[in-house]
């Protein structure tokens, strides 16, 4: 035990203790382990069995406590690169409708920024191709507005998914949706797309008729 009680041995065992925690409370919540905690699990053992050479090394704890912080600061920077953009749809005033925005298009519109927000300007028929491209491979649902014909702006209410929709003519934004499809080119694109309007609204939600019109 003499030899785990240096910075790298430490952090070797918090690495094990959290990687066994979190997939004991997992496997009780009746959940599916996920590859993280056995990664944490690996690093600790792998970090206490090279502990002893790096003993060996000059200033060895300076050393000890890089190497077991490193995993921490990598896989916060990768969460930082691919984490979903902060997006603004500005929407025309009494639009509803289906909503489809296209990405990574080289006749898109133009990437707009407002603090540090992606602003995506939504033309009347409801579809924007954009340059920008998927963040991260995954998306939030973005806030949503009517920009009214004085150029003020009003939030549209989202309606959760995992509720029953109310029987009113009050206007939300539902049905969210991101994928991928491939056009008639061949070409495949990913794609956000969403629903504005209220219960008593029908509109088309095919993917392919919508880009098609």
């Amino acid at each position: 035990m003499k030899n785990l009680k240096t910075p790298l041995g430490i952090i070797g065992i918090l690495y094990i203790f959290f990687g066994l925690v979190m997939n004991i409370w997992m496997f009780i919540d009746a959940g599916w382990p996920t590859y993280l905690y056995f990664l944490s699990i690996g690093l600790g053992i792998f970090f206490i069995l090279i502990n002893g050479l790096i003993k060996k090394f000059r200033r060895f704890k300076i050393w000890q406590a890089l190497i077991g912080i490193s995993p921490v600061l990598v896989y916060c920077i990768f969460i930082q690169v691919n984490k979903p953009s902060d997006d603004v749809f500005i929407i025309p005033a009494n639009f509803s409708g289906t909503i489809v925005l296209i990405y990574r298009q080289e006749d898109g519109a133009k990437k707009e920024y407002e603090n540090r927000k992606r602003i995506y300007r939504i033309p009347q028929n409801g579809i924007l191709k954009t340059q920008f491209d998927l963040k991260g491979e995954s998306a939030k649902f973005g806030e949503y507005y009517f920009l009214t014909d004085n150029g003020d702006i009003v939030k549209i209410e989202f309606f959760p998914y995992n509720q029953p929709f109310p029987d009113s003519t009050k206007i939300y934004v539902y049905n969210w949706d991101l994928g991928s499809a491939s056009g008639s080119d061949g070409n495949k694109f990913s794609y956000q797309q969403v629903t504005i309007g209220a219960k008593t609204d029908s509109f088309e939600t095919d993917l392919y008729k919508l880009i098609e019109n």
